[in-house]
């Protein structure tokens, strides 16, 4: 299973300026961003169907303890996330197979970023 993203859209989970603790798992708070400010984003993403399950669990907890952060994942298919991807509609995809790597240097040409590759096991 694979994961990949562009850096950037990490880069924009960046914080505003109110602050506040929320109770939840231990070592963690709603004021987890860089500056001390509680994690604000809208991401989305699509590709594999089969880690679906797992990727909405995932999300949900961690939308549980970062409220302010939004996270939308479609399963389309890999071939799907990778297209998606590469097109820059979503800001992360999903791919059973690791991209190729005509396809990263596509994806890295048209965003202006690195791709990572996060392997997925479970």
């Amino acid at each position: 299973m694979g994961l990949v993203l562009v850096s950037t859209a990490l880069a924009s989970c960046g914080g505003d300026s109110s602050s506040g603790t929320t109770g939840g798992v231990a070592g963690t708070s709603s004021t987890d961003g860089i500056d001390g400010a509680p994690l604000s984003a809208s991401l989305s993403g699509a590709g594999a169907t089969f880690p679906e399950p797992l990727y909405v669990e995932w999300i949900g907890e961690f939308q549980s303890l970062h409220p302010k952060v939004t996270i939308n994942y479609q399963g389309i298919g890999s071939g799907g996330g990778i297209e998606q991807f590469s097109k820059l509609t979503v800001d992360f995809g999903a791919s059973d197979a690791p991209m190729k790597d005509e396809e990263i240097a596509a994806a890295e040409a048209a965003s202006g970023a690195k791709v990572l590759h996060i392997p997925t096991v479970f």
